[in-house]
């Protein structure tokens, strides 16, 4: 090659270089820079904030690919060089929210962008309306709700007037309630409304102030019946039926005061299950079922086999599934099934006990238990399955350990969200339960 071409070929390839790139001799870069902080607490909540040390920084390209990345410092500091264009810019650090913004950079321009990461949810609730699928209730100060349509991907957030955690959950027709809830410290009379078709939000109240695990729904009724006033002396006795249709209350008293307690509807009554009246263990455990009837605006009671507190309950046909929880004293591996059209009791014994803080549902034939906390399995994997058509139990593992987890059914599936993990914090991973394999897979790692 004579000295000519030689030439000509490395001065084509400074060219190329400068007008191409994302090196930092490129005169057309632009520079975004900027601090990073993280909280447990809503911006202006008044909460303590740190830097994000190491928090990783990430540009994508519009086709999704990664054009600049770097690391925050001790401080939080950060900065990145990119070509003019359009741009997706994403924060995240470990037990935190990841959070993404568009950008637009002109050439040479400097933008200056400050962010705060929020921690990921725990002890979060689902629900569902329709194809859409929200969770809520994950921290006492930011009150941020996620939520996802299955059927189209699009994912959107908002925001709980109340910030709280403990909150209770219903459907009914095209509205969740999100119900009352725990403020730490303190409880919740709000109920914040999310209307699926408007997709708004609105808020109406409790007469009294609690923090219940389940709800029931009889028609347009939310019934809302014992729990927590905050006091830390009894659990309450007090329901309330509350009519969404006018919003109009009327009341009704259980026969003893119920805490961690379970409730359901079938039909035109609804049930509330076990739990405590007082804070002494195993003497306040309780084994009856307090049944509201609609139809003779009534309440009677019956027997359970057992003691049951810490459980969760869930509803097949007429048949209701008591399973989890305690006695008082020891963790309870027996599901308890009552045939609502007579009020006859069997029983089930799974393999592996779900312990405290499971949850339940239905999914197609199934009915399943998944996580939970016990001594023996303080962070559970293990989904228990009871095939109600055949009677079959099996057992699926989902990919992480953890209790708390809030669960919403959509388009005939479970989808499995946050929770308390193993490994201490929190955790943003939500998992699907289909019911055709049946088969558990992931469904987002960092959708949170």
């Amino acid at each position: 090659m004579n000295f000519f071409k030689r030439s000509l070929i490395i001065i084509v390839s400074l060219i190329v270089a400068s007008c191409s790139g994302t090196g930092t001799g490129n005169p057309l870069l632009g520079t975004v820079s900027g601090k990073l902080t993280t909280s447990t607490m809503a911006p202006g909540s008044g909460g303590s904030v740190n830097a994000a040390s190491s928090a990783a920084v990430n540009v994508y390209a519009e086709d999704d690919s990664i054009v600049a990345s770097a690391n925050a410092d001790s401080t939080g500091a950060y900065s990145v060089q990119v070509m003019p264009g359009d741009y997706t810019i994403e924060f995240s650090a470990d037990g935190y929210r990841k959070r993404r913004h568009n950008i637009s950079m002109g050439a040479k321009e400097n933008l200056t962008f400050n962010d705060m990461l929020l921690s990921r949810p725990v002890e979060v609730v689902g629900g569902s309306v329709g194809s859409q699928i929200l969770f809520a209730g994950a921290d006492y100060t930011t009150g941020i709700v996620d939520g996802y349509d299955v059927t189209d991907g699009s994912h959107f957030t908002a925001n709980l007037s109340v910030p709280r955690r403990y909150v209770a959950s219903a459907t009914i027709g095209n509205s969740l309630f999100f119900v009352g809830g725990y403020t730490n410290p303190g409880v919740s009379s709000v109920i914040d409304v999310y209307d699926s078709t408007m997709k708004n939000w609105s808020v109406r109240n409790l007469t009294t102030a609690r923090q219940v695990d389940q709800v029931a729904t009889i028609g347009t009724k939310l019934i809302v019946g014992g729990g927590f006033d905050g006091s830390g002396v009894n659990a309450l006795t007090d329901v309330e039926i509350i009519d969404t249709s006018s919003w109009t209350t009327t009341n009704k008293t259980l026969s003893v005061g119920r805490h961690w307690a379970a409730a359901v509807s079938v039909g035109s009554k609804a049930y509330f299950i076990g739990g405590v009246h007082c804070w002494t263990l195993p003497a306040c455990a309780n084994n009856t079922i307090d049944i509201y009837d609609s139809g003779t605006d009534s309440i009677s009671t019956i027997t359970m086999p057992r003691n049951r507190t810490h459980h969760k309950a869930t509803v097949m046909g007429t048949k209701i599934y008591i399973g989890g929880g305690d006695d008082g004293t020891n963790f309870l591996n027996i599901v308890d099934v009552l045939d609502t059209t007579n009020n006859s009791w069997t029983s089930l014994t799974l393999t592996t006990a779900p312990g405290q803080a499971t949850i339940a549902g239905t999914v197609g034939s199934y009915v399943f238990f998944a996580g939970g906390n016990s001594l023996s399995n303080p962070y559970s994997k293990v989904i228990s399955l009871i095939d109600t058509s055949t009677g079959i139990q099996s057992e699926l593992n989902m990919s992480e350990g953890r209790y708390n987890i809030a669960v919403a059914i959509a388009n005939g599936k479970a989808y499995l969200a946050g929770g308390d993990p193993a490994q201490g914090g929190n955790t943003d991973l939500i998992e699907v339960l289909d019911p055709s394999g049946p088969a558990v897979s992931i469904f987002s790692k960092d959708w949170f």
